[in-house]
C-alpha cells in the first residue's frame, strides 16, 4: 500500500493466501505468502499474535523480571502487539 513509506505503493513484498474479519477486534487476520528471498535477507521482522491477554503477557513479564533480577540481570522491556 506505501502506507509505511517503507517501500512504493505497489511494490510486491508478498501475496495475500487469506483474510479473517473479527469485528470484535481492531486488526484483521492476513496470512501472506513473501516474495522476498527470506534465506538471503539480511533483517526479518515476525510479528506474532499468541491469544494471550495483556495483563497476562504483562504477569508473565513480571515473573521473568523478577526471576532475572534474582540472578542479577537487566531489565526486561516486553514488546506489545495490539490484538
Amino acid at each position: 500500500s506505501g502506507l509505511g513509506q517503507r517501500f512504493p505503493a505497489g511494490y510486491p513484498v508478498a501475496t495475500v493466501k487469506e483474510v479473517i474479519h473479527d469485528s470484535g477486534q481492531p486488526f484483521a487476520i492476513v496470512r501472506a505468502v513473501p516474495t522476498a528471498a527470506l534465506n538471503r535477507s539480511r533483517y526479518l521482522l515476525l510479528v506474532f499474535s499468541d491469544g494471550r491477554t495483556a495483563e497476562e503477557r504483562a504477569n508473565e513479564a513480571a515473573q521473568a523480571q523478577e526471576a532475572l533480577d534474582r540472578q542479577g540481570g537487566g531489565p526486561i522491556i516486553p514488546a506489545t502487539v495490539p490484538k
